[in-house]
């Protein structure tokens, strides 16, 4: 019964907007009214209030529409001034109202870190923008620019902080969480450029709709930001995971904040194994990325649940759910802790990459992250805490910890952003070697690395951007020859995903082709040739080269490639310029070579057939 008053408490912190009335010949005056009064009885201090007047039986009576969630949102940050480029050195935020009304903020908050302020009275025009700052900075900026001055403006933290814009009443408008890891240009992490949202029409993205201002000016206070795209595509809400918190209760986590109504719909999501729909919700604050389900029946250990969520949830902006479905869980195994390992370490990432440390389950347990440790390096009171969310790692499933996404979000190697565990300070890992210990809640070791560059293939000569993985879980991770870099045909690194470099059960060589004849005209029917190959030994080096039937050179597909313990390559008939090859018979030549004096050479015939 707690819960639900609890509930009912929650509901209205998202505002629905309303219509106001005021009536200035009414004595008793709200305080809305009041102070909106003064425009209407003086208007040449404020022409806009021409806006209000509408043809009425009552001249001194207008109608304002309340502001809805996300009709004003934050829309710009400066939160580090120094050193200045061409803007004044101090701090803002920029608010902008993208409604199609005009907006009365009196009575508002803004909240920075817990440190609230009061704005002051003001109106927004629609489409308007305007920086909050300290009233001492009020004639900083151009007259022409909107400026809300604060008594005592909260100091905005440079490295992240969190922001909240709430009404009068105290329905949130907007909140933003933001970082000093959104930048991308290192010299503009150092201070004097604003972080700008990219597409204010979708303010339901979290930190994918921010990035550094591009304008010469290090900022775009009171204008349209230097990064605006109208038409980018809006982000799609999922649920990246399931975590069952208490015997009778389950967290779900969300990629972005969702609709506040429809979240809390207990008809919306349902539990198989009797378990039904849960007796009520609890949405997160003031960023609506999870929800706690409380149910009357417990969970019980070592059985699989699925949670089905309606295709009618949704974001903030009314997207649907990208997963509308069954999602299985389980209870983990909260006192394990032997199945966790480290199974790879990216420890000198390219520019524009993060560090990170892959976790892998072993077990045949579910097992949660939530206050396990990590040490590099140092001793025991170096030990720090992973993650306090929850976080459960399946059997046989992958996770990377890192501080950051920069880098691993990125499609073309990196597919499961809902795998990064975000730890904000997560210490670096020296390019020089260091030892990994992972600990559990109990501060129980689970699993100790070491790693070091001479751990690469001797073969590479240049190692940035190469991560190490580990060949065999079951092996020690102390053990230098239990690490091996990851292979080319990988993009030498696979975060949250099986290694390319891994323990071969029955270790032989092998290579196959299929079809043995390919007809490359694009009709999506044997198109192309599939060399699959699987090697006796991690670390083996490879040239894959295509002969005409004369014994020329047509194609190398290979040239010193570092290989997987098995892949596949893949042939389009083509010449090394892109031009298709006449019909006729080819030989694939296969020639696998390691350090240790071991060879493979093997050759393959196939036809490339008519067009």
């Amino acid at each position: 019964m707690k819960v639900l008053v609890l509930l009912f408490f929650i509901i209205p912190v998202i505002s629905l907007g309303k219509s106001i009335f005021c009536n200035f010949n009414d004595n008793e005056l709200t305080d809305r009214c009041r102070g909106i009064s003064k425009y209407w009885k003086n208007p040449g201090d404020n022409p806009m209030m021409d806006q209000f007047r509408i043809d009425s039986a009552f001249a001194d009576t207008i109608h304002i529409e309340s502001a809805k969630a996300y009709d004003l949102v934050i829309n710009e940050i400066l939160a580090d001034p120094s050193p200045p480029v061409l803007l004044p050195e101090i701090e803002y935020i920029e608010i902008f109202n993208g409604s199609a009304e005009d907006i009365y903020i009196k009575g508002w908050h803004l909240t920075i870190n817990k440190y609230v302020t009061e704005l002051p009275d003001e109106i927004i025009r629609s489409g308007e923008y305007a920086l909050i700052i300290d009233a001492e900075d009020m004639f900083s900026y151009n007259i022409d620019i909107h400026k809300i001055a604060c008594d005592k403006f909260p100091a905005l933290n440079n490295k992240a902080a969190e922001i909240i814009l709430q009404d009068s009443l105290g329905s949130l408008m907007h909140a933003v969480r933001y970082s000093d890891d959104l930048y991308e240009t290192s010299s503009k992490k150092d201070g004097g450029w604003s972080l700008e949202m990219i597409n204010p029409n979708d303010p339901c993205a979290k930190f994918y709709n921010w990035q550094e201002s591009i304008d010469y000016r290090g900022g775009t206070p009171g204008e349209e930001n230097s990064i605006f795209q109208s038409s980018a595509v809006s982000s799609i809400p999922e649920l990246w995971r399931a975590a069952v918190t208490e015997r009778s209760s389950l967290m779900l986590y969300f990629s972005e904040p969702l609709d506040s109504i429809r979240s809390i719909s207990p008809e919306f999501f349902t539990v198989n194994h009797g378990i039904g729909v849960p007796d009520s919700i609890i949405p997160a604050w003031p960023i609506l990325d999870r929800l706690e389900l409380f149910f009357s029946t417990a969970f019980k250990e070592n059985q699989i649940y699925e949670i089905f969520l309606s295709s009618d949830l949704c974001d903030c902006s009314g997207q649907s759910l990208i997963y509308s479905g069954n999602f299985q869980f389980s209870v983990p195994e909260w006192g394990d802790n032997t199945g966790i390992i480290i199974n790879e370490v990216m420890f000198d990432p390219e520019y524009g990459f993060t560090e990170y440390i892959e976790l892998y389950n072993q077990s045949d347990n579910t097992i949660d992250l939530r206050n396990f440790n990590l040490i590099i390096g140092g001793t025991d009171e170096d030990t720090l805490i992973i993650t306090q969310e929850y976080f459960p790692v399946y059997a046989n499933e992958y996770i990377i910890i890192a501080e950051h996404y920069k880098g691993i979000d990125n499609s073309e190697i990196f597919s499961k952003a809902e795998r990064i565990v975000y730890m904000e300070n997560m210490p670096f890992l020296t390019n020089n070697g260091s030892e990994i210990y992972i600990l559990n809640a109990e501060k129980q070791i689970c699993d100790l690395a070491f790693y070091s560059p001479a751990y690469h293939h001797s073969i590479l000569t240049d190692t940035k951007g190469v991560a190490l993985e580990r060949i065999s879980p079951g092996e020690s991770g102390f053990d230098p020859d239990n690490w091996h870099s990851a292979s080319s045909g990988s993009g030498y690194q696979t975060p949250a995903a099986e290694n390319s470099q891994n323990e071969i059960a029955n270790p032989s060589f092998r290579i196959e082709i299929s079809p043995t004849t390919i007809t490359p005209n694009g009709d999506g029917v044997d198109d192309e040739l599939i060399i699959s190959y699987k090697m006796d030994a991690p670390g083996y080096m490879a040239r894959i080269i295509i002969f005409d039937k004369i014994g020329r050179k047509v194609h190398a597909l290979a040239n010193g490639d570092l290989l997987a313990t098995e892949g596949d390559y893949f042939f389009k008939g083509t010449d090394n310029t892109g031009n298709s090859l006449p019909s006729g018979y080819y030989i694939v030549f296969f020639d696998a070579y390691n350090d240790k004096g071991n060879r493979h050479k093997e050759k393959k015939s196939f036809v490339v057939a008519g067009y």
